[in-house]
């Protein structure tokens, strides 16, 4: 009696496998990109014509996940000698998932963007 009790609250996996393959998925770390000379030179243009208050979309690597991010939203402020920017997501796309910037503050390095474009 009490063995079928158990099976009543024995955990349903619905999807066998599923949650080893996400970790797996999860724990894979891609290698930072090589940008090319073009895209370095796009990437100072870029850079030279920002400001405060403009609204932006960058990709950077995140070494925290081992993969590349993206995030839109506003430059609240940047150095040119600290070589970062400073904003306030609207929205930060990882893993193909997308979540909601709570006022936050996003920092990131000029090294890690792969891409940058202004938003109307």
């Amino acid at each position: 009696m009490k063995a079928e009790r158990a099976k009543i609250f024995a955990p349903y996996d619905a999807l066998r496998g599923m949650y080893g393959r996400l970790r797996q998925v999860e724990e894979t770390r891609v290698e930072r990109a090589e940008l090319s000379e073009d895209v370095l030179e796009y990437l100072n243009r870029f850079f030279s014509n920002l400001h405060e208050g403009h609204r932006i979309y960058l990709s950077y690597y995140d070494d925290r996940s081992g993969d590349y991010l993206a995030v839109k939203g506003e430059v609240v402020s940047f150095t040119a000698d600290g070589k970062r920017i400073v904003l306030i997501p609207d929205e930060v796309l990882s893993k193909g998932q997308i979540s909601k910037g709570e006022g936050e503050t996003c920092e990131v390095a000029f090294s890690d963007i792969r891409d940058a474009r202004f938003i109307e």
